[in-house]
């Protein structure tokens, strides 16, 4: 065994042997390109993802526009239409003619009230159906409603939820 091959054993082992750096420095390099290629590839990725968001969001923008320039349209049309109806309603009423009607209906229903005699020509179905009057007091805002109160309060609100 030669001194140069004991040599070499001993720098493989140290590892500052010439064709174990050569190897090494080959790694080291593809490892750097790799390392390279890669941002390059996330750079490419990440550009790519970002353009095609912004496709989107324009095309977005752009169907938003067209819809409120739509729905403007639509709004500005409706609001034209009720001016032409309310127009033609104007147009269609003469107004001296309203308030002759009006003022004859009014002497008209003068003269038979002073004229009509409450007992003969009311029907007593009508005075039935009259509500009974109701005592005048003053109410205590903070006081609780008595029962036959509360049952009015009940009554009133559920003929206004059915005439909604």
């Amino acid at each position: 065994m030669s001194s140069r091959w004991i040599n070499q054993q001993h720098q493989k082992k140290l590892g500052t042997h010439s064709a174990f750096k050569e190897s090494l420095a080959d790694i080291e390099l593809r490892r750097e390109q790799t390392i390279e290629y890669a941002e390059y590839f996330k750079n490419y990725e990440l550009s790519l993802a970002k353009y095609q968001y912004d496709i989107e969001m324009n095309i977005l923008q752009d169907e938003y526009e067209s819809e409120k320039h739509s729905l403007h349209d639509m709004v500005l049309q409706a609001i034209d239409e009720r001016r032409k109806m309310i127009k033609e309603d104007k147009e269609d009423v003469d107004i001296d003619d309203l308030f002759h009607d009006a003022y004859k209906r009014v002497s008209q229903n003068k003269r038979n009230l002073r004229k009509r005699n409450l007992e003969r020509y009311a029907s007593p179905s009508r005075l039935e159906r009259r509500r009974p009057n109701r005592i005048q007091t003053l109410y205590n805002i903070h006081a609780p409603p008595n029962a036959s109160e509360e049952e009015e309060l009940e009554a009133d609100f559920l003929n206004m939820k059915v005439s909604k």
